[in-house]
């Protein structure tokens, strides 16, 4: 996952700063005021994607051999199958575009193509596949690095259902193994902590 740091937050100011200096095209707020709601909002989202991997872990197999014997006529209803879990990862993109859209509603954009950016960004991520969150990144690099911070959360969840539903990716099972969903538990703590902090700093000054 690409969580950005306080060096990618440096670099990509001065890119952005000498290129709108050079070009005089849109400006854009590229760090936006803490919000509070979208920190607290950040939080709930956490505690609800741990809950997920939390059940993931719970129900799981340990191992490639232990998979294997879980038959193709029982794989449908094991309580690690994909199926058992579409709802929950439905729902986290839900929450995933909230926050996006609520990190798009706070971000203080003074430029004039702002509420068209807005429009198609919203238009985008309801319509959208999981896949397709690296080329929103691409095509709406423009937006604040918060918006592009849960951009990042959202292809986060998107490429765990990608995985979850890949026949190559789970032996044929659609079914995860426990140290994938512990991999998981990593990835999305590390993630959460450094959107966190990004936000935090901003109350401090």
């Amino acid at each position: 996952m690409k969580v950005t740091t306080y060096l990618n937050y440096s670099r990509t100011l001065i890119f952005c700063l000498v290129t709108i200096f050079l070009s005089g095209c849109i400006t854009v707020n590229l760090v936006q005021p803490y919000d509070s709601d979208l920190y607290s909002n950040t939080e709930s989202f956490y505690k609800k994607a741990s809950a997920l991997i939390a059940d993931g872990v719970s129900v799981s197999p340990v191992s490639n051999k232990e998979r294997d014997l879980i038959s193709s006529q029982e794989k449908e209803k094991h309580p690690g199958h994909y199926k058992q879990f579409k709802v929950k990862y439905d729902s986290l993109l839900i929450d995933a575009n909230a926050l996006i859209l609520r990190a798009l509603a706070s971000s203080g954009r003074i430029d004039l193509k702002a509420q068209q950016i807005h429009t198609k960004i919203e238009n985008a991520i309801t319509k959208s596949s999981p896949g397709n969150c690296d080329d929103l990144q691409k095509q709406y690099s423009n937006v604040s690095l918060t918006v592009r911070n849960f951009l990042d959360l959202k292809c986060m969840i998107g490429n765990w259902e990608k995985q979850h539903n890949s026949t190559k990716f789970t032996g044929g099972k659609l079914i995860l193994k426990k140290a994938n969903w512990e991999a998981r538990s990593k990835t999305l703590f590390d993630g959460i902590i450094a959107i966190q902090k990004a936000e935090a700093s901003k109350k401090d000054k």
